[in-house]
């Protein structure tokens, strides 16, 4: 996921590894609603917690390389 400056190979803090493409997938799906932790698990093969860890991981991730356009955006909206 090189446009999007995901790394390539993720570790949360907890030490669960998982891939960018598997961690994107997981972002886009628990954003799809009606969702839940339990309907991922046969998709992912992972326990809902390690889901739940990667999907938080992948937020604060791109948060912390694009959150800044978000900002840039809230001024605009403002204005």
């Amino acid at each position: 996921m090189e446009s999007l400056r995901i790394s390539p190979d993720m570790r949360t803090s907890s030490g669960t590894r998982f891939t960018d493409m598997e961690g994107f997938l997981i972002t886009l799906r628990r954003l799809q609603y009606p969702k839940t932790l339990n309907d991922m698990v046969p998709e992912f093969g992972r326990h809902p917690t390690e889901i739940s860890v990667i999907f938080n991981h992948m937020l604060y991730d791109l948060n912390d390389t694009w959150g800044h356009l978000l900002d840039d955006w809230d001024q605009v909206l403002k204005m």
